[in-house]
């Protein structure tokens, strides 16, 4: 795993990557769009407006069927590949470590089925979800993330 700061969309510019992860709540609206409001979900949204209904439909399906969150990916035509990681149920509350965990695992074996070779990612869970990435997250990300993954922050 190798880690750099800056902005997400800005590296992504700077450096080829077959996926880009997007961290995510599981919180849907009445109109059916995933809420995306704040951190790096507000921001792939003001770039791809067409995310939060076609997310936000994804989310609901599962959520219909009993179904446990896990990430999914939105494949596109052009890389890089969007991925969404949810990292807390509700908008409104801190990110659960044990989804970030979870999550973490199963982007991991994603990503080899898949066969992607670079996969950009913020800190899951951090920033807007309140963990801490030292204590928390980094070492769980150190545990399943290989030298494919590149995590980004602002600090």
């Amino acid at each position: 795993m190798k880690e750099l700061c800056g902005d997400i969309f800005v590296a992504l510019h700077k450096q080829h990557f077959d996926a880009i992860v997007c961290t995510i709540n599981c919180q849907v609206k009445k109109n059916g769009e995933l809420v995306m409001g704040a951190g790096v979900a507000k921001a792939f949204a003001q770039q791809h407006p067409w995310l939060p209904l076609e997310w936000g439909k994804r989310v609901s399906k599962h959520k219909d069927n009993n179904y446990i969150h896990m990430p999914f990916i939105t494949l596109r035509h052009q890389r890089p590949h969007f991925i969404a990681l949810p990292t807390k149920i509700d908008w409104q509350c801190k990110s659960d470590i044990s989804l970030v965990a979870a999550n973490v695992r199963q982007l991991s074996l994603m990503i080899d089925v898949l066969g992607l070779n670079s996969v950009l990612l913020p800190r899951p869970g951090c920033a807007n979800g309140g963990l801490s990435w030292a204590k928390m997250v980094k070492p769980i990300c150190l545990e399943h993330l290989d030298e494919r993954f590149t995590i980004i922050s602002k600090d």
